[in-house]
């Protein structure tokens, strides 16, 4: 069983690494393919997120990246621009510091 474990621990890294990797490429390249491989890094990073038992951290970044691109387009930032500033900041680790940290600011007194 415990062998189970490392295989699924195993899984889940690889797969997160492959989020990083395809969120990489999203920052450096342009148009459908920034968006293809943008959409690809959110899809394996909820993979990653299940095979972790933590589907709800993966949910939270998400909607947290995908918030601030919509904030961001609103103030007039261009589309294109904001999908790279949200991967960069997801590649950099802002969306799961803010979801670790929100624990700590929610908690009451």
């Amino acid at each position: 069983m415990s062998t189970l474990r490392w295989v699924k621990a195993a899984d889940a890294k690889m797969i997160s690494d492959l989020g990083d990797v395809l969120s990489a490429g999203a920052i450096v390249t342009t148009g459908g393919v920034s968006v293809g491989l943008s959409n690809a890094s959110t899809i394996t990073s909820f993979l990653s997120g299940y095979l972790k038992d933590d589907l709800v951290k993966a949910s939270t970044t998400a909607a947290l990246s995908d918030g601030f691109e919509r904030y961001a387009i609103a103030k007039g930032m261009p589309a294109s621009d904001a999908l790279k500033v949200s991967n960069a900041l997801g590649l950099s680790g802002v969306w799961d510091t803010l979801f670790d940290n929100s624990k700590e600011i929610l908690k009451a007194d």
